[in-house]
């Protein structure tokens, strides 16, 4: 579940989480222990692979096949811009 935190007015949340620049997210589990943090803006599949890594530490979960959709097209764009370049 996404918990917005406006840094400027809930100092108190930004202090507590260590959260120095935006955007900044953080995979927390129900007993508020950090999994998994991506810091500044990354590119759609990092930030999947984050999730994912989250999530496995988790415990057992079942991939949506639009999450698995997203994370196979955003690699193949990835590889496409590289070799663009």
């Amino acid at each position: 579940m996404p918990i917005l935190v406006d840094g400027d007015v809930d100092t108190a949340a930004k202090s507590l989480h260590k959260i120095s620049g935006y955007p900044n997210t953080k995979f927390v589990d129900k007993k508020g222990n950090v999994l998994g943090e991506v810091g500044g803006y990354v590119e759609t599949s990092r930030f999947l692979k984050q999730v994912e890594a989250s999530l496995k530490q988790v415990g057992k979960i079942k991939l949506s096949k639009k999450y698995k959709a997203l994370l196979a097209s955003d690699e193949k764009i990835a590889k496409a811009m590289k070799k663009k370049k």
